[in-house]
C-alpha cells in the first residue's frame, strides 16, 4: 500500500490532479481509494487529496503518508503531522521559500515545476499535470496510459490544451526519472483491466436511475449537490425531470407532489436544508405518499463548516416533524452500499407509501473508490399495492387492512379518488376529530414499521460472532473501521456490528445485543448519537466511546491506535 498526499492552495487544480492520478492507477491495474479536503473558500485556503494505491481493495485515509506533491510550501507545512519517517516530498525548486528539513527525516525531491508547467503555458495552471507526471514514474505509469486519461479527463477541452497537458505530464516524468528511482515504490500490476472509478455521489446517482427515478428537485446545499447535479446531467437522457427550486421548502413539496402523481421522485439535502423541510416530511408521512430524500452530513449547527464530513444528523433526521409516523432510515457504509439502499429506499417508499431518508455524509458522498464494477441491479422494481377497481367495492384509502400493504391510487384512476392532505382523517380521506378514528388512523400508520421490519433482511456480525469486543458503528465509519482492524494486531477478539438499517432497528437487534461483550463505539459526532438511539431502544449501554467532531474523516492508523487503548 502507497499513501500519496497532493496539497496546494485553491486554484491550483487539486481535485483535478487527484482524479488524474486515481485514474492513472485505475488504468494500469491497482485498486485506489481517494478523498479531498478543502477549505471553505473559492481561492486560496489549503487544499489536499490523498490518494491509497494497492494490490488490495483499500477503504479508508491513512496517517502515514509516502509521498507528497506539494504545489505550495504552506500546504505543505500544515500536513507535515501526516508525513512518515522517510516520506518523499516533491516540491517546487522554484519556489523561493520552498521546505528545507532541517532533521533529516524526510527526503526531498527539488524537481522545477513551475519552469517546466510555464513551457507549455503562460501562467502556472499546469503545475498540478506536471506534478502527476512525476508521480506517474515513481508507480510505473506507462506514458501511454498517461496520454489516455488526459484525454478522457479533459475530453471537453480544446485539443490544443489537451496537447499542453500531455507535455506538461511527459516533462514531470522525465525529469522526476532524472532525479528519483521509482523501484522503492512500485506495486506490481494486477492486471486488473476492468477496474472502475465510483464515487458516492455518483453510485446514489446510478442507483437512482435505475429505480427509474423521473424527478428531483433541490437546493444546492454543500455537500449533497453532487447528487442534484448528477441527476440534472442525465435529464434529457434518462427523461428525468430535475428543477432548481428556491428552497428547500419548495424543493421537498415539489417532490412529493410529483410522487403523488405515481412518478418515483426524491431530493437531496443537507442537515440546516433538511431543518427546513422537517414539516413537509411529516405530510409525507400523514398524506402517506411516498418520498425518498438523501441527507448529505456536514458539521453544524447552522452553517457550521460546509466543506467537511461529520455524523451529526442521525437524531434529527429520526424525530423530523411533530407527532409520530412511519419514517425509514437508512445509513449506508461504503460505495456499494449507498448503490443498494438508494435503490432499495425507492422500494420500501412505494410499498410503505411514507418518507425514506438515506443518510450520507460528505466522506462517503466524495471518496473515490477503485474497485470491480458494479452491475445493474438485478432487483426487481416494486412499486408496492397500487389500486385496481372490483365491481360494486368502494375503494377506502386509508382503510386500516390488518397485516396488507397499504393501497393507493393514483389521479385520474376510475374510482380511485380520495383526499389527500396534512390534517387527520378517516379512510376516505377527509378531516376528522373523532377519537375512534384519530386513534385508529395512528394505529395504521405505525404499524407499517412492523412490515418494514419483515421486509429488511437481518444484520450480522462481521467477523466472528463470539468476539470479546464488538465495534457498533453506522454509516460511513464501516470502511474505515475494517481497514484499521486488519491494520492491527489486537489482544483480544474483535468484530463488527454496523448499522445500516437506523429506523426501524434490524428485526434481530435484541439477538444481537445478547452477544455483546464489550461495546466500543466509534461515530463523527459530539454525543453518540447512534449509542443514544441504541440505548432508547435496546438495554444496550455503550459506555467506551470514541468520538471525533473535527469535521475530519477517521485515518485507519489513528483508529487503530485508539481501539486498541480500549482493548489494552
Amino acid at each position: 500500500m502507497i499513501s500519496i498526499l497532493i496539497c496546494g492552495k485553491g486554484g491550483q487544480g487539486i481535485e483535478t490532479a487527484g482524479k488524474l492520478l486515481l485514474t492513472l492507477c485505475t488504468t494500469s491495474g491497482r485498486f485506489v481509494f481517494g478523498y479531498s479536503e478543502v477549505e471553505n473558500s473559492i481561492h486560496g485556503g489549503i487544499n489536499t487529496y490523498q490518494i491509497i494505491v494497492s494490490n488490495e481493495k483499500i477503504n479508508g485515509l491513512s496517517s502515514k503518508i509516502d509521498i507528497v506533491l506539494a504545489l505550495d510550501p504552506d500546504a505543505l507545512k500544515s500536513n507535515l503531522k501526516l508525513l512518515k519517517k522517510d516520506c518523499l516530498i516533491i516540491q517546487d525548486a522554484d519556489t523561493p521559500d520552498r521546505y528545507e528539513s532541517t532533521m533529516n527525516d524526510y527526503q526531498i525531491c527539488n524537481l522545477e515545476i513551475t519552469r517546466i508547467a510555464k513551457k507549455y503555458s503562460s501562467n502556472n495552471i499546469l503545475k498540478n499535470t506536471v506534478g502527476v507526471g512525476a508521480l506517474a514514474y515513481l508507480l510505473n505509469i506507462s506514458k501511454q496510459d498517461q496520454d489516455t486519461c488526459i484525454h478522457d479527463l479533459l475530453k471537453n477541452k480544446t485539443g490544443e490544451i489537451i496537447n499542453q497537458n500531455i507535455q506538461a505530464s511527459h516533462e514531470g516524468y522525465d525529469a522526476c526519472a532524472g532525479l528519483l528511482d521509482c523501484t522503492e515504490y512500485n506495486l506490481p500490476n494486477n492486471q486488473l483491466k476492468d477496474l472502475k472509478l465510483y464515487s458516492g455521489t455518483e453510485v446514489a446517482c446510478k442507483a437512482a436511475i435505475e429505480a427509474e427515478c423521473k424527478f428531483i428537485a433541490a437546493y444546492p446545499m454543500t455537500p449533497s449537490s453532487g447528487i442534484f447535479h448528477g441527476m440534472a446531467k442525465a435529464d434529457d437522457k434518462e427523461a428525468i425531470i430535475s428543477i432548481h427550486a428556491e428552497d428547500e421548502i419548495a424543493a421537498i413539496n415539489m417532490a412529493i407532489g410529483a410522487s403523488y402523481t405515481g412518478t418515483r421522485a426524491m431530493t437531496t439535502t443537507s442537515g440546516g436544508g433538511y431543518a427546513l423541510m422537517t414539516e413537509a416530511v411529516g405530510l409525507a408521512g400523514m398524506a402517506e405518499i411516498p418520498l425518498v430524500i438523501i441527507e448529505v452530513q456536514r458539521p453544524g449547527p447552522a452553517t457550521g463548516l460546509p466543506t467537511k464530513t461529520a455524523q451529526g444528523d442521525l437524531r434529527q433526521v429520526i424525530n423530523a416533524g411533530q407527532g409520530h409516523f412511519p419514517h425509514v432510515v437508512l445509513a449506508p457504509g461504503t460505495v456499494e452500499q449507498v448503490y443498494e439502499q438508494v435503490f432499495n429506499a425507492f422500494n420500501y417508499a412505494d410499498i410503505l407509501q411514507c418518507p425514506v431518508t438515506i443518510l450520507l455524509d460528505r466522506y462517503i458522498a466524495e471518496q473515490t473508490l477503485g474497485t470491480l464494477p458494479l452491475n445493474k441491479h438485478v432487483k426487481t422494481i416494486d412499486r408496492g399495492e397500487i389500486f385496481k377497481y372490483r365491481k360494486h367495492e368502494e375503494f377506502l384509502r386509508y382503510l386500516d387492512a390488518e397485516d396488507e400493504k397499504p393501497i393507493r391510487s393514483l389521479p385520474g384512476q376510475e374510482y380511485g379518488m380520495y383526499i389527500a392532505n396534512s390534517y387527520e382523517h378517516e379512510p376516505h380521506g377527509f378531516p376528522t376529530e373523532e377519537p375512534e378514528m384519530i386513534e385508529q388512523m395512528n394505529n395504521r400508520r405505525l404499524k407499517k414499521m412492523d412490515l418494514m421490519k419483515r421486509i429488511i433482511p437481518e444484520t450480522k456480525f462481521i467477523g466472528i460472532e463470539n468476539a470479546d469486543n464488538t465495534i457498533i458503528c453506522w454509516g460511513s465509519t464501516l470502511g474505515v473501521v475494517q481497514e484499521a482492524l486488519k491494520s492491527f494486531s489486537f489482544k483480544e477478539t474483535i468484530n463488527i456490528l454496523h448499522f445500516i438499517n437506523i429506523n426501524p432497528l434490524p428485526p434481530n437487534i435484541a439477538e444481537l445485543i445478547l452477544n455483546i461483550k464489550h461495546p466500543i463505539a466509534i461515530e463523527n459526532n459530539a454525543a453518540g448519537e447512534l449509542c443514544g438511539w441504541l440505548a432508547e431502544n435496546t438495554n444496550l449501554h455503550i459506555i467506551d466511546r470514541i468520538l471525533d467532531v473535527t469535521g475530519k474523516p477517521f485515518h485507519i492508523e489513528d483508529l487503530g491506535s485508539k481501539i486498541n487503548k480500549f482493548i489494552e
